[in-house]
């Protein structure tokens, strides 16, 4: 019979809707977003702080399915400076955290909780960097 299950404890495909839904809030949000955002006319070039390397990924693929050219019509910084922002094309300026201050920062409020400390949550500020590439 067609549309009939061997099994009947598994469970029904996703109808298609469910389906894209899924997939707008996983991994191709970045992009459907990105895109959203690029089909809106204007006549000046658009500025976008991704708050993710891998979201600037996402907004590079919504320019080429707009037909916009970064840097000439997107300008896009990323954040976290992941070694493949240096391999999108063109090359992705972002901005760098420092990923080994903020672990020895954690160790040590950690360690510091654990020996008996008073925890006197504070913030800690650490330096980043900017990256400039070629995307700005």
């Amino acid at each position: 019979m067609t549309g009939s299950r061997s099994d009947a404890s598994s469970p029904a495909p996703p109808s298609p809707s469910t389906a894209e839904r899924r997939g707008r809030v996983g991994t191709n949000v970045r992009s459907w977003a990105g895109t959203a955002a690029m089909r809106r006319p204007t006549s000046h070039r658009l500025g976008v702080f991704a708050c993710t390397d891998e979201m600037s990924a996402g907004i590079y693929a919504a320019a080429a399915e707009t037909g916009r050219r970064i840097p000439d019509d997107v300008l896009i910084v990323g954040f976290d400076d992941l070694r493949a922002a240096q391999w999108l094309t063109p090359a992705l300026t972002t901005i760098r955290q420092p990923i080994k201050e903020m672990a020895c920062a954690a160790v040590a409020a950690l360690s510091a909780a654990a020996a008996g400390a008073p925890l006197h949550p504070r913030p800690i500020v650490l330096p980043t960097r900017l990256i400039e590439r070629a995307s700005t």
